[in-house]
């Protein structure tokens, strides 16, 4: 997948890609909660930042080297991942976001639900608004 990925990078001259889990998502593969709480995530972010992705929280993504440091990402916990996208999208890279199968994860689900869910919750606000901090 990571080298699909890359090759898609160069060849349609993007910048940066962001997967979606969501689109192809396979029922066993994410609580109902956690469904709940991704879209609740990312139809926050699309309005308070005039974006339309499908999935806001999702790590897996591929960029060229030469964006990194044009990104202003400060966050180092669970709220990265919706902020890089947000940096991406806003700096106005030629992004795009590809629906990837997602499956069951093997191992431990390290996630603590309420709390990240509500801490991404709020940075999303204090991104749009405020000043995020990266303990955020």
């Amino acid at each position: 997948m990571t080298q699909e990925l890359a090759d898609m990078l160069v060849r349609d001259e993007l910048d940066f890609i962001s997967c979606d889990r969501l689109s192809k998502l396979k029922p066993e593969a994410m609580t109902r909660g956690h469904r709940f709480g991704n879209w609740m995530l990312v139809k926050t972010m699309n309005v308070l930042f005039s974006m339309k992705l499908k999935d806001s929280q999702t790590g897996m993504w591929v960029f060229r080297r030469e964006v990194w440091p044009k990104l202003e990402v400060i966050s180092d916990g669970m709220p990265f991942s919706e902020e890089i996208k947000i940096e991406a999208w806003k700096k106005g890279f030629r992004c795009r976001e590809v629906a990837v199968d997602y499956r069951p994860r093997i191992g431990e689900i390290k996630l603590n639900t309420w709390g990240d869910g509500r801490r991404n919750l709020f940075y999303l606000f204090k991104k749009r608004w405020g000043s995020p901090t990266p303990e955020d």
